[in-house]
Formats: structure tokens, sequence, C-alpha cells
């Protein structure tokens, strides 16, 4: 895939000082009201609490006021063009991968197509080797269980403008101090929950812009290929077997890659290859042998990675 020049505009913009909001039904929703009232090339909006905050697929996306982190960076479309929405995808989700992994190491990782995990016993890719900037710190006191949880989300919705990005609203949020979560979230975790240590929200934010920014560079760059390789080398069971969930049916595959144009993951049964994007598609975490009688525990494990 080729990416056009963006040209000589300063692509990304900076986001300046963020907009911070003691309430707001969704900072997605937020940002693309402004977008349609006033010409802005970069805005960067932070709520303490959402009244309708959504993740992908439709889900609510819950999270307690003023403990963790809940964003919408806007950007002008700067002459992308709209075929590489989830180029753009790839670029944010390897950015925040990265940005956890100053905390969780390389146990932070990506669940297609855009969730953050926290996956022990995931040592695909060394964070510090690909980006000096992050460190990998030994998680001294685990408080959650050794499956795996899901501490963080991304929701990008852009307006066209002919065959461009008109605007681009990332919508990303972190659980950053959080530590008590509803029955019927018994996957979600946080930074605090993971390293049993409190830790400072403006410098995850921080650290995300500007992990943000340096991956989104690669676009303009027409880097592409590293993004996607990136992509790929942070994502939870690529090139290994996992456990997948479709209508209802459990079975194993190897997640073999992702299309960079469509997002559409591509999938090996043992038998044949399997691509698209079906809506009912999950990747489900692994599950101790106690769990794999409990229909409830399975039907939470595949249904939250969405």
């Amino acid at each position: 895939m080729i990416i056009p020049h963006i040209g000589d505009t300063p692509w990304p913009p900076h986001p300046g000082q963020p907009v911070f909001l003691a309430q707001i039904d969704s900072t997605n929703q937020e940002a693309i009201r402004r977008a349609a009232l006033e010409t802005t090339n970069s805005l960067l909006l932070v709520a303490e609490q959402q009244t309708a905050g959504r993740g992908q697929r439709g889900q609510a996306w819950e999270s307690d006021g003023g403990l963790n982190l809940l964003c919408t960076w806007l950007i002008g479309g700067g002459g992308l063009p709209s075929s590489s929405a989830f180029l753009l995808n790839m670029a944010v989700a390897c950015a925040l991968c990265d940005t956890g992994a100053h905390w969780l190491g390389n146990q932070s990782k990506i669940k297609w197509p855009n969730d953050l995990w926290y996956l022990p016993g995931s040592n695909n890719f060394d964070a510090g080797e690909i980006n000096p900037t992050v460190t990998s710190p030994l998680i001294e006191d685990k408080k959650v269980s050794d499956l795996g949880r899901k501490w963080g989300g991304i929701l990008i919705e852009n307006q066209i403008s002919g065959v461009v990005f008109r605007h681009s609203a990332i919508g990303f949020g972190l659980n950053i101090n959080q530590t008590r979560f509803g029955q019927h979230l018994p996957l979600a975790a946080s930074l605090k929950s993971i390293t049993g240590k409190e830790v400072n929200r403006d410098e995850v934010l921080h650290l995300a812009i500007n992990q943000m920014r340096t991956w989104l560079e690669k676009i303009k760059r027409d880097e592409h290929i590293v993004i996607s390789d990136g992509y790929l080398n942070r994502l939870w069971g690529c090139h290994e077997f996992c456990d997948f969930s479709l209508n209802g049916n459990r079975f194993s595959a190897r997640i073999e890659g992702v299309d960079p144009q469509t997002g559409e993951l591509i999938i090996f049964d043992g038998r044949q290859i399997l691509r698209g994007v079906h809506p009912e598609l999950r990747q489900c975490v692994p599950c101790t042998e106690s769990e794999t009688e409990d229909s409830e525990i399975l039907s939470a494990k595949c249904s939250q990675n969405v």
C-alpha cells in the first residue's frame, strides 16, 4: 500500500494546552461538535467524567470520575487519504501500547483491533529496543490474575471530505488509578491495580501524546511498513494459536496478519486461511481448566474484547 505524501503542512499538529472538562457526554462527540462550529487543526479534550462514553461496536465505556484518562485528540486531516483509516488506527494503537509499556514492560499488548491489554508472559517485542524512550520496569506486586486484563481502549471517528480526512477524533480511555470495577467487567484493570502503585495521570497523558505524535509522523514519512510491522509485533496472538468466538462457537486459530487498509483479521484455523471483519468475531483471553466448564465466565472473557 502506497500512502500519498501529505505535503509540507506540519502534521501531526501540536495539541496545545488540554481543555479540561468536569463532565461531558462523550469527548469524541464534543470534539466533533466543536469541529463543526470552529476552525481548528488540533484540540485535546480531557474529561473527568463521561455520561455516555463509547467504545468499539457501540459498547459503553465506563469509568469512575477523576481516576482515569478520558480523552479525545481532534486533529486536522492534513491531506491524509481516507483509505488510510486503519493505518491511523494501527499507529495510535502502537503509540498507546508503548505508553503502557512504560509501566507494564513488554506485557503491554494490543488486542485486535484496538484494545490495550496487560498480558503476562507476552514477550513478542521489547518496547525498550523499539523505542529507547520507553522503559520496561519489573512489576513487583501484581494484583491481577495471570490471565490478562484490559486497561484501555481506542475509538477513532473520521470526518471525510471527498477522498481525504477533514478531521480525526482520536478517542482513548485509559484506566489509570481505578481499582474497583463492576461485576459485569471481570477483565477490567488499571495501571494501579496491575502494578500496585499510584500513577500520575498527567505523566501518562504527556507520554501518550508524545508517543502518538511520534507514530503519526511515520504516516507522513510513508513508513507504512514500519507501522504495520509494529502493530503485528505488539498484537497479542500474532503467529500463535489462540481462542476465538464466533456466533457462540469457540475455536482455536492463529493470527497470520491484519490487512493494513481494511483492518481485516487474517487467521489460520489449522485447515484454511480465513479473513474478514465479522461483527460477532471475538478474540478470547486464555481461561483456566475450571473456567472451561463455566459458560458465563467464557462469555464475559469473549465479549469484553471488543
